[in-house]
């Protein structure tokens, strides 16, 4: 998201104060000593993790506070007032707009309601595209600042990699006729299976890539959705891989990270909080991109091992099958007994009939 450089360590805030930005020599000493710099800071993540935390147990009012953020831009068109620093009718107001859009309205929103709504097969699997389609939108826009910036052009191959493995894993599951989306047995989360644990460490690996030279929160953000993936793995009881939680949890915290980055940049007092320089692009981040390259060429590899037929990789076992004219969603449990939802989302259970028995 173009928001990770509009946070209280946003370097361009610093470079685009003025004098009139501080009404006296007083001001600008004290917001400049490390009290200054750690306490916005320290304040932000604060909600950002609350906001998170609520997201499993109360996803209403984190759809408020969603609905909130979004009237921060049309007061910021209307009033003339920048959203950290972007000032309005500008192309990067108007990218960070688009970023919030995509984020907030298209990933997160969908992803709540679908956690307050009763599952339907065909909803399930028209939200799972959907969802896929926002993400890869999400690793498409993060290339921007790429051909914008000076980072080397052979990164371009990494966003390109990553969308492309994830089309490839949707096409498998789709052909397996297996879910895309799940919701959790006591619907505290909604998992996604076609995001196996290869794929969301170079996920992360491309971010750390991108995101550590704009400072220390653009940096720290990427392990929000790791601890949200641990915290849904844990609350759930461990009832499905930790990579399954992995589009729920990205889609949750990169919300937050968004929505309480516009609320805040209206704030003098996170707006105007001292920034810290993230580190130069060096050897270490172009040693993570070509690592990030050579694991996302094997799981391609494997993919079109798998296509070809030559093995079969691991799936999620949760397949939809036909039973008494019926479409259903439905996994395996041990003793050949099956369990699932009805398209109408009441269970079912079927049990093997015993030997002998009428």
């Amino acid at each position: 998201s173009n928001f990770d450089n509009r946070l209280p360590l946003c370097s361009r805030c610093a470079a685009s104060r003025t004098a009139t930005d501080f009404p006296g020599p007083t001001q600008m000493t004290t917001l400049d000593d490390e009290q200054g710099l750690w306490g916005p800071l320290l304040t932000y993540w604060t909600i950002q993790i609350s906001m998170i935390a609520a997201s499993l147990w109360t996803p209403g009012t984190v759809l408020i506070f969603l609905g909130f953020s979004a009237f921060a831009w049309p007061v910021s068109y209307i009033a003339g007032t920048g959203v950290w620093g972007s000032l309005p009718k500008t192309e990067e107001w108007r990218m960070d707009f688009a970023g919030w859009l995509v984020v907030c309205l298209f990933a997160a929103v969908p992803l709540l309601l679908a956690k307050m709504l009763p599952f339907k097969l065909w909803l399930t699997q028209s939200l799972g595209i959907h969802l896929h389609s926002v993400l890869s939108g999400e690793v498409i826009f993060m290339a921007r600042s790429i051909l914008i910036g000076s980072m080397p052009r052979i990164y371009v191959a990494i966003p390109v990699l990553l969308v492309l493995t994830l089309a490839v894993e949707v096409w498998l599951a789709w052909a397996r006729r297996e879910m895309l989306l799940e919701r959790s047995t006591a619907g505290l989360c909604i998992y996604m299976y076609t995001t196996p644990l290869p794929w969301i460490v170079c996920y992360t690996l491309w971010n750390v890539v991108v995101y550590s030279p704009d400072g220390l929160e653009n940096t720290l953000h990427v392990a929000y959705f790791w601890g949200c993936m641990f915290a849904c793995h844990y609350a759930t009881g461990g009832e499905r891989s930790i990579s399954a939680a992995f589009g729920f949890s990205r889609a949750i915290t990169l919300s937050a990270h968004c929505s309480i980055g516009v609320l805040c940049g209206a704030m003098p007092y996170f707006r105007w909080a001292p920034h810290e320089e993230g580190p130069n692009q060096g050897p270490f981040q172009l040693f993570l991109a070509y690592l990030t390259i050579l694991g996302l060429l094997g799981i391609l590899g494997a993919q079109v091992v798998a296509l070809s037929g030559g093995v079969q990789l691991p799936s999620s076992g949760r397949s939809m099958v036909a039973m008494d004219g019926e479409m259903l969603t439905g996994f395996p449990l041990p003793g050949g007994v099956h369990a699932g939802l009805y398209t109408d989302g009441e269970p079912f259970v079927t049990k093997p009939a015993k030997v002998g028995a009428p």
